[in-house]
């Protein structure tokens, strides 16, 4: 085992942060650079926004590598007290992802400081019938609470019930909730109460083709929303992988995570390529940060990322071939900024008010319902919907709109010849 330098800690921590996000710490300046940008090779400065800069303090504040961070502490002070405390303590809570983890906490110090203020246990009994039923009365009660004195909604209140459920698992408690049925028929009872959530409508055919003609000729800019329009419909892109202004630099696309294919091999951009292949380094539904390919081919419509980038290619060589542009966002606006939502919702809404649509149900997370959706229609399956858009829950049915893209089913059922065999001899 190497030994454990504040030197050899730091390198461990730096590796593994590059490894997550692709970003990499300088020493000394703190500032932060990408694997094959060239920042500091004296090449021409980057066009587009600047990577802020990393610190080791913000960088453990984000989570990554922080159990890797406390795991090392721990063993560097050599106090076996410690060690024991982080294996039984603070190693468990690394399970789920950073941010979901700071959002359990939020909602556990609700339930604490509810028993607190009553003078009971935070942690549960629910081992004899009437522990049980005392146990059920102190979450109903805290339910209640969360619904009408608070104003809190189901899906805040769901939280904080999934949070009760992981810190009784992290300190080697039963699962409260598994035992108490009625906590979550209260739960259902208050959204029921809620009413139907809104879903959100997904940008149509139609919309598309109106963007497409009324962005004609506008130059570079509308092409590169014309790219990233089909690229996030025909991958089902969430927001923070593609658009601005706040920036996600551990999931946004890259240049250099977009390679042109030509049939079925790599190629150059300017090649005659008729394929795109796209890396998602990360996303809510990752938990491992394993990343996952998708390939966009060439349609046979306007409707097309291919031609769109191959258009985008010509009018900006330099930002495709450039080895200082690659670690930028791919869809940076001429004016060096990130395509922002604001400006693709309202270009969206725009459509549809010209189309006759509503607007209010319309944003920037109607493109990941029209990639459930124009998949669905198509009569792919459910289970390649869920696969192909990643998702990993059945939640994908509420991105699913009915529409007369399956026109042709009513034909092949009233077409069925058969003969029926029942059970009787």
């Amino acid at each position: 085992m190497p030994e454990l330098t504040d030197a050899f800690c730091d390198e461990q921590l730096d590796q593994a942060y590059f490894s997550a996000t692709g970003i990499r710490i300088v020493s000394g300046g703190g500032a932060a650079v990408g694997a094959a940008s060239g920042r500091g090779s004296g090449e021409r400065p980057i066009f587009g926004p600047d990577r802020p800069p990393v610190r080791r303090k913000a960088r453990r504040k984000r989570g990554v590598a922080l159990a890797r961070l406390e795991g090392y502490d721990a063993f560097r002070s050599g106090d076996w007290h410690n060690i024991e405390k982080f294996a039984t303590v603070r190693m468990p809570m690394f399970s789920v992802a950073f941010n979901t983890l700071k959002g359990y906490e939020s909602a556990w110090k609700h339930w604490v400081s509810f028993q607190y203020y009553a003078q009971l246990d935070i942690f549960l009994d629910c081992s004899t019938k009437t522990s049980k039923l005392r146990a059920s009365t102190w979450l109903l009660s805290f339910v209640a609470l969360l619904t009408y004195a608070c104003g809190y909604k189901a899906s805040t209140i769901k939280k904080c019930l999934m949070a009760i459920r992981f810190f009784h698992l992290a300190h080697e408690f039963e699962n409260p909730l598994e035992k108490l049925p009625r906590v979550w028929q209260a739960y259902r009872a208050i959204k029921r109460q809620e009413g139907p959530t809104e879903r959100k409508h997904p940008i149509t055919p139609e919309m598309c083709d109106w963007l497409d003609a009324d962005q004609r000729g506008g130059g570079l800019k509308s092409v590169i929303k014309r790219a990233s329009r089909y690229v996030a419909i025909f991958l089902g892109c969430r927001c923070s992988e593609y658009l601005g202004p706040e920036i996600h630099w551990e999931k946004i696309i890259l240049v250099s995570c977009i390679i042109p294919m030509l049939d079925k091999a790599y190629c150059s951009w300017f090649d005659e390529f008729n394929g795109l292949m796209v890396t998602f380094r990360a996303s809510k539904t990752d938990q491992y940060n394993e990343g996952c390919k998708r390939y966009i081919g060439i349609a046979d419509n306007p409707r097309c990322a291919v031609l769109a980038f191959r258009e985008w290619r010509t009018l900006q060589p330099e930002h495709f071939d450039h080895a200082s542009s690659r670690d930028q966002p791919m869809f940076t606006l001429p004016d060096g900024h990130v395509l922002g939502r604001n400006e693709v919702q309202g270009d969206y809404r725009e459509a549809a008010s010209a189309l006759g649509l509503p607007t209010e149900q319309i944003g920037t997370h109607s493109c990941r319902v029209a990639c459930a959706t124009w998949l669905y229609q198509a009569g792919y399956s459910i289970d390649f919907i869920k696969r192909h858009a990643r998702w990993v829950g059945d939640s994908v049915h509420v991105y699913l709109w009915e529409g007369s893209g399956l026109h042709g089913m009513v034909k092949k059922m009233s077409s069925v010849e058969f003969t029926l065999h029942t059970h009787i001899f």
